[in-house]
């Protein structure tokens, strides 16, 4: 499972249109099974306010962006800034976490 998975499948729980609690239960569900995957750790303490966030940026933005990003409002620029992002594996492989703390070495 790549980014890209994880990333199309929150898109198609969003798009279902869920509840917001069911829509944060599917997210970390899909991102559970991503850390595996990867053999990388969900930080369970962090997940439920990143995740918050991760909605609050499709709400206001468009995509599930990494909460801790500035989004420029340029597809180009902004894309690989949506969850998992593009730097987030050589990240967690040089501090020991992404920038977010969303995921940890496992």
């Amino acid at each position: 499972m790549d980014r890209f998975e994880v990333q199309e499948q929150i898109e198609q729980a969003f798009s279902e249109g869920l509840e917001k609690d069911e829509l944060k239960k599917r997210m970390f569900n899909i991102y559970v099974e991503y850390a595996k995957f990867q053999k990388i750790t969900l930080n369970t303490e962090r997940a439920d306010i990143i995740i918050e966030g991760l909605i609050r940026k499709k709400e206001t933005n468009g995509k599930f962006y990494c909460p801790c990003r500035i989004v420029a409002g340029n597809d180009e620029e902004d894309d690989p800034k949506v969850c998992p992002c593009i730097w987030s594996m050589d990240e967690i492989n040089d501090q020991g976490h992404c920038h977010c703390n969303l995921f940890t070495k496992g």
